[in-house]
């Protein structure tokens, strides 16, 4: 589907499928075209898991192409029993600092994941990192990345960010860019140490750093 032709049918009715009136849909004109392209992307880059990630790179902003993979990767991590219950109805996500794609992952504010709908919110103590179910870390420095490693230590929180060395250092899953594509990097020893099982159709398509030798 043409992005202009889906542009056109999503700005014609609303969110339950109403036909909008002609002084509605000239207000619906206002609406940014990002938050189109960003739902659209959530249903289609995530089709066949990352396959078409590297397309996507090539035709939407690096930033809505990492929202919307950071979107889906708790559909690909399974969390202890008891830190992600059946009656939880949220899955908590914490930006602590300001990623670069923020305004983008905004967007998915509310919706639906994991039979559960996302929370996200921001934190600027990483202590406050412990109550959420995954946190996007924008460090300022190595030594700031590793205080605030060491504090999450001996928790469950999935850990994710696109600073270089990220996974390296230890944090979880590491966006990255290569060739104007978004590449994963997991430290696999990390997650696992965390009590965290990332499904093999993710680390598949991922680069694996770290000690992983318990999985030989």
């Amino acid at each position: 589907m043409e992005i202009s032709s889906l542009s056109l049918s999503l700005g014609s009715v609303d969110p339950k499928g109403t036909p909008l009136s002609a002084c509605q849909r000239r207000n619906r004109r206002h609406v940014p075209v990002l938050s189109k392209l960003i739902t659209f992307l959530a249903l289609i880059l995530f089709a066949e898991v990352f396959a078409t990630s590297a397309q996507a790179a090539e035709n939407y902003p690096e930033g809505a192409v990492k929202a919307v993979m950071l979107y889906n990767l708790p559909d690909f991590t399974e969390w202890p029993a008891s830190e992600l219950k059946e009656s939880d109805t949220e899955i908590k996500a914490c930006l602590l600092g300001k990623p670069p794609f923020q305004k983008h992952f905004n967007l998915f504010q509310g919706r639906p994941l994991k039979g559960r709908t996302l929370d996200i919110r921001s934190i600027d103590d990483p202590k406050q990192a412990t109550n959420c179910h995954l946190v996007v870390i924008t460090p300022t420095s190595k030594k700031q990345l590793s205080s605030i490693l060491d504090s999450l230590s001996g928790t469950s929180v999935l850990t994710i960010s696109d600073s270089p060395g990220f996974a390296a250092a230890g944090g979880m899953i590491e966006l990255t860019t290569v060739d104007q594509r978004i590449r994963l990097i997991v430290n696999l020893a990390s997650a696992k140490k965390a009590g965290l099982q990332l499904h093999s159709s993710l680390l598949d398509l991922a680069t694996i750093v770290g000690n992983s030798n318990d999985d030989q």
